[in-house]
């Protein structure tokens, strides 16, 4: 699907100016024409060009093709009169559509820019032409509005079909095919009214028989992505009354129990990665989450600890109680629900912002008029008293707002690094780990990783807030308790263990690669960033793997059905951070220089990229977003390796050393094109690192003529930088136990 921008008021000033021009060239045409016709057309080209026997005041489109014909018989193609013909098709077509758009845009299935302009959308591969425009905007709405009726017929009816016969699922299915044309979407919304949206879903799930979960929720999902279609090209008006007519749905007593048929339209997570795969329009995001932050979310929490009717029976769990007066309390606070969702209200709109990092960023940490960045409704949340899948939600929002660390723009930049350090503070100070799901610590781990800076200052040198990288950014509020108190919290969760390990390797590939652009045509400057960069990366990757290693020994003492799982969480964080290190980031950087764009002072962070989703155990990517856990190898080795390649790159390491080992290993390979030698680590296994420290080590023999200073400067107070982060790390583990 593509948009195209139409606007009104210029495209009238167009056709008016072009009209007029037409009409004075068909002046000219009819003076030329008559004064040749006087003269007994003496000139007969002049004849050809200008006599047409049709009169052009209103040709259909395509008329440029026309073809007169002489009174002797003979054919011709006349000139200028095709010429204003054209021009009169397009003022036709012109006109055509300009109605079109006006039409769309009364009937309220486009809506108006601020500067004036109205969007129209086509599928990809069909041409923008006038019938298209009616064949995928009016027919679609037309689809739509019936599709809208029949959902709201089916699920009141007893026979589950629509008056046209329709089933839910026949419903279900053109919802589908067509919910990615926002026109249609923005029809059906429309159609059935947003404030209705809720209920459909609940119908259902008062329906007898399982099945009815697995329907409701079937509905809740094709309602979820029209409503996220349309959203995407609604004004900030329309973007506000929906979320005004949404949320005065759920807001009464009565109606809370549609708080779940809400966040179930609002959450999608089909890859399982944790990320919300709807993708809603920002302002409608913040304005509904806006409106939802003022429901009680007290007296909901309140009634769903009651007791409620199972059969006649008031049930607690799954013995009969006595407590009918609570039984009817709950039931007339919450009214109808579908109670395998989340109560709480703002679970789903922060679900959605999981995959929005713009509205989580807009709603979490908003601009001042000042300057300055509020915080407060980081601080307002963390504190809340949710719910799993609740507070899952509001740790999905932090991460994504925090992947805009990396944006260009340096007020966003700023905000979110205001969010990162907020959002960690707090969650360690205010939310209990008790509450905290697999989805819950991935995305605390993605917002770990989107702070690689500070993370590894913590890590090696116990500092949060005065990181020592002098273009690193500093965390607001963070401390360096609320770091390692967080790690400790979600290093026994492979994805969270992976996404940590994965950024800080990526720094490491970054530092080092600013390092080498800082001090260009200083090779023992460039040598010492390198050695620096992956020397302090490797201690604080090995913290990360003590700290895993002890929690799972920690954890396997009281529960040892997971000692599987938990023992090889270090081995997947270890195996991700050298896998990213030593091949995903260098082979799609290229060389260092290149990597670091060849410009000096560029902030490592900002030389980067972020994280919107945790890794996970996939294959090899270029954008290092999932890596192979199965890679078993020396830590040290591994690190020491992408150290060698990122020398070898920036031409540290003599190109001739490089040719005579050249047939000895695969991993240095020659490029056909500039017969320049390099390291490739792309792929590589434990024995591809290991080979890269034989063959070094070679060359730094006694008994080697080789120049090999660079690799003795390389390896000073390099070998054992990971063994020290490990056991600093299994201290903080064991601090972080005894203090929880």
């Amino acid at each position: 699907m593509y948009f195209i921008t139409f606007n009104p008021e210029l495209v009238l000033v167009l056709i008016r100016n072009l009209t007029a021009y037409v009409e004075a060239a068909e002046s000219e045409r009819y003076k030329i024409c008559s004064s040749s016709a006087d003269a007994l057309d003496p000139v007969p080209s002049v004849e050809e060009a200008t006599h047409i026997p049709f009169v052009y005041s209103a040709p259909m489109i395509g008329a440029a093709s026309q073809s007169g014909t002489l009174s002797g018989g003979e054919t011709y193609v006349p000139e200028l009169g095709s010429a204003i013909s054209t021009l009169y098709a397009v003022i036709n077509d012109l006109s055509y559509r300009h109605q079109q758009i006006i039409d769309l845009n009364s009937n309220g299935l486009t809506t108006t820019n601020a500067d004036g302009t109205v969007n129209y959308c086509l599928p990809d591969g069909i041409s923008d032409t006038a019938a298209n425009i009616g064949t995928y905007n009016f027919e679609a709405a037309a689809t739509a509005r019936a599709d809208a009726d029949a959902l709201t017929q089916a699920t009141n009816s007893k026979d589950r079909k629509a008056d046209d016969g329709r089933t839910i699922d026949d419903i279900m299915a053109s919802m589908t095919d067509n919910q990615g044309n926002p026109v249609y979407a923005n029809a059906v919304i429309t159609e059935i009214g947003p404030e209705n949206l809720t209920s459909l879903p609940i119908s259902v799930s008062s329906w007898a028989g399982s099945s009815s979960v697995e329907e409701a929720d079937r509905i809740a999902d094709a309602l979820g992505g029209v409503l996220a279609s349309a959203s995407t090209i609604w004004d900030e008006e329309r973007s506000q009354e929906v979320a005004d007519a949404i949320s005065g749905s759920v807001d009464e007593e009565g109606e809370y129990g549609r708080v779940t048929a809400l966040n179930a339209i609002l959450s999608r997570d089909d890859d399982g990665n944790g990320v919300n795969d709807l993708d809603f329009g920002s302002s409608f995001l913040i304005d509904l989450a806006n409106k939802l932050d003022d429901i009680d979310y007290k007296t909901i929490g309140r009634a769903t600890a009651y007791p409620k009717y199972d059969g006649g029976d008031v049930v607690f769990g799954s013995e009969p109680v006595i407590g009918l007066g609570q039984a009817d309390t709950r039931a007339k606070i919450l009214g109808d629900s579908m109670d395998w969702h989340s109560f709480d209200p703002m679970t789903g709109v922060l679900k959605a912002m999981g995959g929005n990092p713009d509205a989580a960023l807009g709603y979490l940490a908003p601009a001042g008029g000042d300057g300055s960045v509020d915080t407060s409704r980081i601080d307002d949340l963390s504190a809340r008293d949710w719910d799993e899948e609740g507070l899952s939600g509001f740790t999905a929002a932090l991460a994504a707002g925090s992947s805009l660390r990396t944006s260009e723009g340096d007020d966003q930049a700023a905000r979110a690094t205001s969010l990162a350090g907020y959002g960690i503070h707090d969650l360690a100070q205010n939310t209990n780990a008790k509450n905290y799901t697999d989805g819950t610590k991935s995305h605390i781990g993605v917002l770990l990783a989107n702070c690689p800076a500070e993370v590894q200052e913590v890590f090696i040198k116990g500092n949060a807030t005065d990181v020592d990288h002098p273009d690193a950014f500093k965390l607001d509020a963070a401390t360096i308790d609320d770091i390692n108190t967080l790690t400790y919290r979600v290093i026994d969760n492979p994805n969270a263990a992976r996404t940590m390990s994965t950024g800080l390797a990526g720094y490491a590939r970054r530092c080092s690669a600013e390092g080498v652009a800082v001090h260009e045509g200083d090779p023992a400057g460039q040598t010492n960033s390198i050695r620096e960069a992956y020397t302090n990366s490797a201690q604080a990757m090995g913290c990360l793997s003590g700290m895993a290693d002890q929690k799972a020994e920690d954890l396997n003492a009281s529960a040892r059905d997971k000692a599987n799982e938990n023992v090889s969480t270090a081995k997947t964080a270890t195996s991700a951070f050298f896998t990213v290190a030593g091949a995903a980031l260098g082979s799609a950087g290229g060389p260092v220089g290149a990597v670091a764009g060849g410009t000096a002072g560029k902030t490592a962070w900002a030389a980067g990229s972020s994280f919107l989703s945790p890794v996970v155990a996939d294959a090899v990517t270029p954008d290092a977003q999932s890596v192979d856990p199965s890679v078993d190898a020396d830590i040290d080795s591994a690190v020491w390796a992408a150290a060698v390649r990122d020398a070898a790159d920036t031409d540290l390491i003599d190109q001739a050393e490089l040719a005579k080992a050249d047939s000895d290993y695969d991993w240095i390979t020659q490029d056909p094109d500039t017969g320049r030698y390099t390291i490739d680590l792309d792929g590589a296994d434990a024995q591809t690192y290991r080979d890269v420290k034989t063959w070094t080590d070679r060359q730094t023999s006694p008994t080697s003529t080789s120049d090999h200073t660079t690799l003795d400067n390389l390896s000073l107070n390099f070998d054992g930088a990971y063994a020290s982060g490990q056991n600093k790390g299994m201290s903080e583990a064991i601090r972080q136990k005894e203090s929880s």
